[in-house]
């Protein structure tokens, strides 16, 4: 059974997926301005690029969207042969209005990858109103395949296109039907919206936590949120167990999330059975070291090397997906003699690739005996959104991890809801003090409003982070920061 925790409390909200105990994925959202993958926006052509095959898009944020040629409706309702020889300014022109959707955000100075071929996620499908692709799951038998993929092409209207998911099979064609004419009414609504509103602009965002919940419809789960108007919405997209967190304790800390994360940022991860392997990024890939370490095992030495890679393998699964690694990935696995313990530790590789939503494709190993695998990048690693120390190369990786302990400074917040303190004093890195006041605006107001006492902000220069320097009254709290500062 999965177990779903939604976190809303905090100004960075926060989603988790556990399997039993274990942590798979976790995700953060937080109140930045940058646009969102799935959101829809009404935007205007700044540029078209005919070399680039490709155009930039003003949807009204700092930096402008991309998209290609290939991900505009018209060139994909072109005849194959046509489509060889089309070039972009056919179908674009400077000024041109359109409906785009964000399919990959921001990262560093490029813009959001953008695509003309909108969609509509439901629990059973994905609806495109322009595409003329139906898509099947590929967990489903091949019999059923056929069956649904017939099923999409008499259902169809026009240019629609559709992905069905493995849940058809037990929801049935009615209810399958049901959810297509609902996406298709929501899209008319979108049209009709936009006809009304001068670009660029917002047109569709969703709760953070609802293209996950889509996402992860198709596997058994119960839900934890912390917020009760959360709850009853989530009831609505949920048919599982909904349940409302009680207690003093924050969601994330009661289900021992933090700790999860604080050992997910770092480079090394100790197994069970004693052995341990080492994560490493680098520009172009992230390679991973496994070390037999204090592991002997009581069987001859190239029976416990299997044991231990294998041991290392069902690991590096669960990294990959908790860390959001992507990209190319080199495995360095213990030495094995034998190809037949080669062939048996990437069987296992392919059995775990299989279970990760993201693309995987293995490669083996390589004549120098490393593991090479790519998995598709689809969001940022999550060591971009933890505060914990790490390696920063860069003063763009130095403000992100200021930006992560500003969310973390935010949550310890929340975490003292309940005092019953009249004020509390709390001391800050320079840095950390300079991102609260300059990068977010002074947000000690606000944070006064959400909680029952006063707060103090002061700096401390051998401040690491922050940390609580006192609690009482107001009386003494004022008192003490004037005699310690001056």
């Amino acid at each position: 059974m999965h177990h779903i925790l939604i976190e809303t409390k905090g100004l960075e909200k926060r989603m988790a997926l556990l399997h039993g105990e274990k942590l798979l994925e976790c995700h953060m959202f937080r109140p930045e301005k940058s646009p969102k993958a799935g959101q829809i926006y009404k935007g205007k052509v700044q540029k078209v690029q005919p070399g680039m095959q490709a155009a930039f898009i003003d949807i009204g944020k700092e930096r402008n969207g991309f998209i290609h040629r290939d991900e505009l409706p018209g060139f994909q309702e072109m005849p194959k042969e046509q489509q060889k020889h089309a070039s972009i300014s056919q179908l674009l022109t400077q000024g041109q209005e359109l409906l785009v959707q964000v399919i990959k955000e921001e990262a560093g100075d490029k813009g959001a990858r953008l695509t003309g071929i909108l969609s509509y996620t439901g629990d059973n499908l994905v609806y495109f109103p322009s595409g003329s692709y139906i898509g099947v799951s590929k967990k489903m038998a091949g019999d059923s395949r056929d069956r649904w993929r017939e099923w999409g092409e008499e259902i169809r209207i026009g240019s629609e296109g559709m992905v069905l998911r493995t849940s058809c099979e037990k929801a049935g064609e009615k209810a399958v039907a049901e959810e297509l004419d609902r996406l298709r009414l929501e899209h008319k609504r979108l049209i009709t919206a936009a006809k009304e509103k001068k670009p660029p602009c917002l047109l569709k965002e969703e709760p953070f936590y609802v293209s996950f919940l889509k996402k992860w419809s198709s596997i058994s789960s119960r839900v934890t949120v912390d917020d009760a108007e959360v709850l009853r919405s989530v009831q609505k997209l949920h048919a599982g167990d909904v349940q409302l967190h009680h207690g003093t304790m924050p969601l994330f800390e009661a289900w021992n999330i933090d700790n999860e994360l604080k050992e997910a940022s770092s480079p090394n991860v100790v197994l069970q059975n004693g052995a341990s392997m080492v994560i490493e990024h680098t520009e172009a890939m992230t390679v991973i070291d496994v070390n037999s370490g204090m592991y002997t095992g009581k069987a001859d030495r190239d029976q416990t090397v299997l044991q231990v890679n294998v041991a290392a393998a069902n690991e590096i699964a669960r990294q990959l997906r908790l860390r959001s690694i992507g990209g190319m990935i080199a495995i360095d696995f213990i030495t094995m003699k034998s190809k037949d313990h080669q062939r048996a530790v990437e069987e296992r590789m392919s059995v775990l690739m299989k279970e990760d939503p993201v693309t995987t494709v293995l490669h083996g190993f390589s004549a120098m005996g490393v593991f090479e695998m790519t998995r598709k990048k689809e969001r940022p690693p999550i060591r971009d959104f933890l505060p914990h120390s790490r390696n920063l190369k860069s003063e763009e990786k130095e403000q992100e991890h200021l930006k992560a302990q500003f969310f973390s400074f935010d949550r310890f917040l929340l975490s003292l809801q309940y005092d019953e303190a009249e004020a509390i004093w709390i001391q800050l890195s320079p840095k950390l003090y300079h991102v609260i006041s300059d990068m977010y605006g002074l947000y000690e107001p606000e944070w006064n409003k959400k909680h029952p006492w006063k707060l103090y902000l002061t700096v401390n220069e051998d401040e690491p982070y922050y940390s609580l320097r006192q609690k009482g009254t107001i009386d003494e709290m004022e008192a003490r920061i004037s005699k310690e500062l001056g």
